[in-house]
């Protein structure tokens, strides 16, 4: 006879635990904190126009 299968002393172990996801929201609240700071700014300070900044983190959130 040969010894147990290799299958048999896995299920030996205990199961293995899902790992919880992490939380989105601060990366959410950081983002739209951004994006409100940004519209603040003032004209001269901008590089573009006024929504393209706010428009790409928007997007940054859909994704």
């Amino acid at each position: 006879m040969t010894g147990p299968h290799p299958a048999d002393e896995s299920s030996r172990h205990e199961p293995r635990q899902v790992p919880y996801g992490e939380s989105r929201w601060p990366m959410a609240a950081a983002v739209i904190a951004a994006a409100v700071l940004t519209l603040l700014l003032p004209d001269d300070l901008r590089l573009g126009p006024r929504w393209a900044l706010p428009a790409v983190e928007g997007l940054l959130l859909v994704r």
